[in-house]
């Protein structure tokens, strides 16, 4: 398994529908989502249609939509997480808890180390430790770990659309990018 590969694979292919549904179902169960949540989701045959949803007013169809587009993010974080996983080497914590978790810079900075050790090393990663983190809380150094992670990425010359900007972490500004 070649997490690289992995992730030019999802980043240029689209997940299937069914594999976002399933994990999208186990989440809601394990999340304590309603019943009328899960049929939502069984309702979906592909990508973005709605069907099933003949004499719904278009407040019930906008619900539907917002619903569906927070699923298919979760199952996209998901996706990320597993991969992040496999290349560090270390257990993230759940979907739910991933914005949070990506703050301080800490996960993606080891990341950054991954697929470009010339670049990012332990000794330029900030709080390694999460000791200030766990008696301070979050402090703006922590975004030196963001910056450790952009640059690897430019010294692989990713493509731009991928770099988020520093606030999207570590203010959980616009995550879904």
């Amino acid at each position: 398994f070649n997490p690289l590969n992995s992730l030019t694979l999802s980043l240029s292919l689209p997940p299937s529908l069914s594999v976002c549904v399933s994990l999208t179902i186990m989440l809601a169960v394990n999340d304590g989502f309603s019943m009328a949540d899960k049929k939502f989701l069984e309702d979906h045959s592909t990508r973005g249609a709605m069907v099933g949803n003949h004499g719904k007013s278009g407040a019930e169809l906008d619900a539907a939509r917002k619903r569906n587009t927070a699923y298919e993010y979760l199952c996209h974080l998901e996706e990320a997480k597993k991969w992040i996983e496999a290349c560090i080497g270390e257990e993230l914590p759940s979907a739910s808890e991933m914005e949070g978790a990506l703050r301080n810079g800490l996960i993606v900075a080891k990341l950054g180390m991954f697929f470009a050790p010339d670049v990012v090393t332990e000794k330029k990663i900030y709080d390694k430790e999460l000791k200030v983190f766990k008696e301070r809380g979050l402090v703006f150094r922590h975004t030196d770990n963001i910056n450790q992670w952009l640059r690897a990425m430019e010294s692989k010359k990713f493509p731009e659309i991928f770099y988020p900007e520093i606030t999207d972490l570590y203010d959980k500004k616009n995550m879904p990018r």
